[in-house]
Protein backbone atom coordinates (compact mmCIF):
# COMPACT_ATOMS: atom_id res chain seq x y z
CA UNK A 1 0.00 0.00 0.00
CA UNK A 2 2.94 2.59 0.67
CA UNK A 3 4.06 1.91 -2.93
CA UNK A 4 0.89 2.91 -4.11
CA UNK A 5 -1.13 -0.35 -4.56
CA UNK A 6 -4.04 -1.71 -3.50
CA UNK A 7 -4.44 -5.25 -2.57
CA UNK A 8 -7.10 -7.45 -4.27
CA UNK A 9 -7.94 -9.74 -1.20
CA UNK A 10 -9.67 -13.20 -1.36
CA UNK A 11 -9.89 -14.96 2.12
CA UNK A 12 -11.87 -14.50 4.97
CA UNK A 13 -14.03 -11.15 5.13
CA UNK A 14 -13.11 -11.16 8.96
CA UNK A 15 -9.23 -8.94 7.21
CA UNK A 16 -11.76 -5.94 7.41
CA UNK A 17 -11.24 -6.10 10.90
CA UNK A 18 -7.50 -5.71 10.78
CA UNK A 19 -7.45 -3.26 7.63
CA UNK A 20 -8.61 0.23 7.33
CA UNK A 21 -12.27 0.81 5.28
CA UNK A 22 -11.75 0.74 1.57
CA UNK A 23 -7.69 -0.21 1.63
CA UNK A 24 -8.02 -3.33 0.26
CA UNK A 25 -10.33 -4.74 -2.63
CA UNK A 26 -12.21 -7.64 -1.67
CA UNK A 27 -12.52 -10.54 -4.93
CA UNK A 28 -15.14 -11.84 -2.60
CA UNK A 29 -17.52 -8.48 -3.86
CA UNK A 30 -17.58 -9.22 -7.02
CA UNK A 31 -19.73 -11.87 -9.02
CA UNK A 32 -16.82 -13.35 -11.15
CA UNK A 33 -13.00 -12.51 -12.25
CA UNK A 34 -14.73 -10.98 -15.18
CA UNK A 35 -16.48 -8.48 -13.20
CA UNK A 36 -13.64 -8.28 -10.80
CA UNK A 37 -11.22 -6.81 -13.49
CA UNK A 38 -14.11 -4.95 -14.75
CA UNK A 39 -13.68 -3.16 -11.63
CA UNK A 40 -9.79 -2.64 -11.48
CA UNK A 41 -9.92 -1.55 -15.09
CA UNK A 42 -12.47 1.40 -13.80
CA UNK A 43 -9.85 1.99 -11.13
CA UNK A 44 -7.32 2.90 -13.81
CA UNK A 45 -9.54 4.40 -16.17
CA UNK A 46 -10.45 6.95 -13.03
CA UNK A 47 -7.73 8.41 -10.84
CA UNK A 48 -10.12 9.89 -7.96
CA UNK A 49 -12.00 6.35 -7.69
CA UNK A 50 -8.47 5.17 -7.00
CA UNK A 51 -7.25 8.01 -4.68
CA UNK A 52 -10.35 6.79 -2.85
CA UNK A 53 -8.76 3.81 -1.54
CA UNK A 54 -6.10 5.68 -0.07
CA UNK A 55 -8.41 8.10 2.30
CA UNK A 56 -8.56 6.26 5.28
CA UNK A 57 -10.24 7.20 8.65
CA UNK A 58 -7.25 6.27 10.72
CA UNK A 59 -8.82 7.52 14.11
CA UNK A 60 -11.92 5.11 13.46
CA UNK A 61 -9.42 2.11 12.48
CA UNK A 62 -7.11 3.07 15.44
CA UNK A 63 -10.20 2.92 18.00
CA UNK A 64 -10.83 -0.82 16.74
CA UNK A 65 -10.49 -3.38 19.23
CA UNK A 66 -8.92 -5.44 16.60
CA UNK A 67 -5.93 -3.27 16.78
CA UNK A 68 -5.77 -2.45 20.57
CA UNK A 69 -5.16 -6.08 20.89
CA UNK A 70 -2.93 -6.40 17.75
CA UNK A 71 0.80 -6.98 17.91
CA UNK A 72 3.18 -4.39 17.31
CA UNK A 73 3.60 -4.78 13.33
CA UNK A 74 -0.21 -3.88 12.93
CA UNK A 75 0.53 -1.05 14.11
CA UNK A 76 1.27 1.29 11.15
CA UNK A 77 -1.70 2.97 10.65
CA UNK A 78 -1.89 4.18 14.49
CA UNK A 79 1.48 5.64 13.35
CA UNK A 80 0.56 6.88 10.06
CA UNK A 81 -2.15 8.87 12.05
CA UNK A 82 -0.49 10.49 14.71
CA UNK A 83 2.52 11.45 11.75
CA UNK A 84 -0.75 12.98 9.98
CA UNK A 85 -1.65 15.22 13.01
CA UNK A 86 2.18 16.02 13.68
CA UNK A 87 2.39 14.41 16.87
CA UNK A 88 5.54 12.49 17.52
CA UNK A 89 4.70 10.80 21.34
CA UNK A 90 3.21 7.15 21.40
CA UNK A 91 -0.38 7.50 21.57
CA UNK A 92 -2.23 4.47 24.05
CA UNK A 93 -2.35 1.94 20.88
CA UNK A 94 1.17 2.77 20.08
CA UNK A 95 3.19 2.70 23.58
CA UNK A 96 4.70 0.05 24.22
CA UNK A 97 3.36 -3.46 25.67
CA UNK A 98 4.76 -3.79 29.41
CA UNK A 99 5.21 -7.71 29.54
Amino acid sequence: MRGGAVPVYKGAPEVLQHVPLRSVILADDFADAAALGAHLNALVADEAAYRRHFEWDLQEFAARPTVAQCPWQCRVCEMLLARREGRREPTPATAPRKS
